[in-house]
């Protein structure tokens, strides 16, 4: 079964997939509609605040990430880069690795290998 953690920290959004980041994962679109709910809502008290969003996906315990997956991957990078943010994708597994070369799109993202890094990136 697929879930999502989500934590809000000194200003920054920490997301955490385990499982499938697919609409097929048996329980429809919830992971999905819950990743892109957290971002819009995040998105939307940055912009009350004044702030710029700082999301965080960690991708560690992520086995799978579908074309719907990604595309609300895309659509919340574009959210957040719209409005001078920045969304750090962190601890890719090699499977999902491989889905983001295939399709090119890791030249959209930000990627690093671990958590620090990602933390040293949006505080930069």
């Amino acid at each position: 079964m697929s879930k999502i953690i989500i934590r809000k920290k000194e200003n920054i959004l920490y997301c955490q997939i385990i499982g499938r980041f697919t609409s097929d994962n048996g329980d429809g679109h919830t992971i999905l509609d819950k990743f892109s709910t957290a971002i819009s809502g995040y998105f939307d008290q940055c912009r009350k605040d004044k702030i710029y969003p700082k999301v965080i996906v960690d991708l560690k315990k992520t086995d799978f990430v579908g074309a719907t997956g990604l595309a609300v991957l895309i659509s919340c990078y574009r959210l957040i880069e719209s409005d001078n943010g920045l969304m750090v994708l962190v601890n890719i597994t090699s499977s999902v690795r491989s889905m983001f070369e295939l399709t090119k799109t890791y030249r959209l993202f930000s990627i690093v290998d671990s958590s620090q890094q990602a933390l040293d990136l949006v505080n930069h």
